[in-house]
């Protein structure tokens, strides 16, 4: 039966831009009863492009009867087909899918975004405001070079930072709770304090801990301390045995340092102190080139669906050990920004493309 399906599925597609007429051959009742969502989505293309309305709506009213789901891609066809169709159709569906991105924006990718520009899709771009995904069309409207400050950093959501603050504090001890609160009364009311993911920096070198560990780690200190940044040392008790010069290291510095207990993950601490100080200074950072991807998952249920994930990256400063390097904080997102412009009645939409630049596209308001 797999097989079956998989086959027609590949002759429907082959024969889309070359025999649209074929879907004719097929009972579409029997094609949208075998509940396949590729057989589906190819039945919306084929109807769409063949400007057939009774066939579109018909397939679309017995999909809500079988209570299977439109997908994205299907809502795209449907919404480019009533553009210039059916209005009230066309802001129905707009509206849905918009609803169902609110819901889940990892929905949308690269070539929706080109799918959304070349079909002029306005009202949905206007709705991304703040995502991270970048086009790769319209070279032309590349955006001028003197034009960048008017790019925004977005910043993270203090009540989604406090659901996480209390999430992590709950799995804590309170003894030890304790200690991270004290340390945190010392250095919350510091300037440019940035948080180094010590164990990320010490484990960097061929993959084994060795005096040369413990010079990465300065090294990379004395970058910061340069830049009058004032690093907040996050390091594992455990590397106190494997480094013989890290107890002594780490009280000859003027730095602030914290020893993570045995039996945790030294990485929940490096994203509760960075939590806790970004609620009070919006310009803390962490110094790694971990992107922290399977804790940011385990809090997923909190942050939800969100743009929460690629906000929270801008904060991780990466870096090179040969030649010791630091990545410059980012002045700017590199998401879709919408800014209204007042005199002259329009939208700016500022989209990263994937050649690394920004296209400005201009929506003029109705």
């Amino acid at each position: 039966m797999n097989n079956n399906i998989n086959n027609l599925s590949k002759l429907l597609y082959s024969n889309l831009d070359i025999n649209r007429y074929i879907i004719y051959d097929y009972d579409i009742d029997i094609l949208i009863n075998l509940k396949n969502n590729g057989i589906i989505s190819l039945l919306i293309c084929y109807y769409t492009k063949l400007n057939d309305i009774q066939k579109l709506n018909y397939t679309i009213n017995k999909i809500k009867l079988y209570n299977l789901k439109l997908l994205k891609r299907d809502y795209l066809n449907i919404i480019k087909f009533y553009y210039n169709t059916n209005n009230e159709l066309y802001i129905k569906y707009l509206n849905e899918l918009k609803t169902k991105i609110n819901n889940n924006p990892e929905i949308i990718i690269h070539k929706d975004i080109d799918f959304i520009l070349n079909n002029n899709i306005n009202e949905l771009l206007l709705n991304l405001d703040g995502f991270f995904i970048k086009t790769s069309i319209n070279d032309n409207l590349k955006l001028s070079l003197d034009e960048y400050y008017k790019l925004k950093f977005y910043k993270l959501d203090n009540i989604i930072v406090n659901n996480i603050i209390l999430f992590i504090e709950n799995n804590i001890n309170k003894n030890l709770l304790q200690i991270i609160n004290t340390i945190f009364l010392k250095i919350k009311n510091e300037e440019n304090i940035t948080i180094i993911d010590s164990g990320n920096i010490i484990n960097n070198y061929k993959g084994t801990i060795t005096q040369q560990s413990l010079i990465n780690l300065e090294n990379i200190l004395n970058l910061l301390i340069k830049k009058n940044i004032k690093p907040f040392i996050i390091i594992h008790n455990k590397h106190i045995k494997n480094i013989p010069d890290l107890k002594n290291f780490l009280k000859n510095k003027n730095c602030f340092y914290f020893l993570t207990p045995y039996k945790f993950n030294d990485d929940i601490f490096i994203l509760l102190f960075f939590f806790k100080l970004i609620n009070i200074n919006n310009n803390v950072f962490i110094i790694s080139n971990d992107n922290f991807d399977d804790h940011l998952n385990t809090l997923k249920n909190i942050y939800l669906n969100s743009n929460f994930k690629y906000i929270f990256k801008q904060y991780i400063l990466k870096y090179t050990l040969n030649p010791y390097f630091i990545y410059d904080i980012p002045k700017y997102s590199l998401c879709i920004q919408v800014i209204y412009d007042k005199i002259n009645k329009s939208y700016n939409v500022y989209i990263p493309h994937s050649n690394s630049f920004f296209i400005l596209y201009k929506i003029k308001e109705e």
